[in-house]
């Protein structure tokens, strides 16, 4: 199921995670060691489509946000995470790292300045920001993918325009059937973005309880 603030809402969750930063990590590096691993290998392979000001999104206790950070030393990253905790661990990662580039706030999208963002990297927050609808269940590719692209529309829509006048767009979702992501695609082309060529990965990892 996907829904902001009802089922998807699993802030006590990272709260709990999170109270302590050897807790964070160990639960992070259990539970989705292998996505974590992939979504690095990813950054690590695209690391020349991330310029200037950074802004991630849903940064968690600040795994991939340090590895990026050290892999884009020319890069200023701003990382943002709903969850007080994940904020806290991530800045005690940081500190114990040493990563100069990187800083954490505890903020959404939606309440950061619009066109600011050379780029804005989201992982796995689509899912988190779907709005539901109150629609009858329609059947085929066709009428779920036009379904999801309405759900998806206002969350394309805040991350297009967080980005600057020729920024770039890195999102990495779960999408598990083919018409959410085409519903997610058409939502961002409707936000005026458009896929890059080369710039379409398909990714699979192991998550503790499923894929």
């Amino acid at each position: 199921e996907y829904a902001r603030g009802e089922s998807a809402d699993n802030a006590g969750f990272y709260e709990a995670k999170n109270a302590d930063i050897e807790t964070g990590l160990a639960v992070s590096g259990i539970g989705e060691g292998d996505v974590l691993r992939r979504l690095c290998e990813w950054i690590y392979v695209n690391r020349e489509r991330f310029r200037g000001r950074v802004l991630e999104i849903g940064c968690d206790n600040g795994i991939l946000s340090c590895f990026a950070a050290r892999l884009l030393p020319e890069c200023e990253l701003v990382c943002i995470d709903r969850c007080a905790a994940s904020i806290e661990a991530a800045r005690r990662l940081v500190g114990r790292l040493g990563v100069m580039n990187a800083r954490f706030e505890r903020a959404e999208a939606g309440q950061l300045s619009r066109a600011s963002f050379d780029t804005v990297f989201s992982s796995r927050t689509a899912h988190e920001n779907f709005r539901r609808l109150d629609a009858a269940p329609v059947e085929g590719v066709e009428a779920q993918s036009e379904l999801f692209e309405r759900c998806l529309a206002d969350y394309a829509a805040c991350l297009a325009g967080l980005c600057a006048p020729g920024g770039r767009l890195l999102t990495v979702e779960r999408m598990g059937r083919t018409s959410l992501l085409r519903g997610w695609l058409r939502a961002l082309a409707a936000a005026g973005m458009h896929v890059e060529e080369g710039g379409w990965t398909e990714l699979s990892a192991q998550e503790l309880g499923g894929e």
